[in-house]
């Protein structure tokens, strides 16, 4: 998870710009296949195992699908404003 917000970080990105670039669809939702597309393409060197504990972070409910707010929260550790 750290790997993440470093990532963001080290390309200079607030957060959302960071959830747009894993919303490939621009749904406002970044769905499963979404997320483990963008984390291979930043290529942090995680394997798939690796990359399916960290969507299990962002979503330990399981939805399949990640919205704004709660992924600012999972970045910041707070409820992230729409702005």
């Amino acid at each position: 998870m750290e790997l993440v917000r470093e990532r963001i970080q080290q390309k200079g990105l607030n957060l959302r710009e960071a959830f747009e670039a894993f919303d490939e669809n621009n749904d406002g939702v970044i769905d499963e296949r979404e997320f483990k597309r963008t984390m291979r393409v930043v290529e942090l060197g995680l394997t798939d195992i690796e990359i399916d504990r960290i969507l299990k972070w962002f979503d330990p409910n399981g939805t399949g699908r990640i919205m704004y707010k709660a992924f600012c929260a999972k970045l910041v550790g707070q409820q992230a404003s729409t702005s």
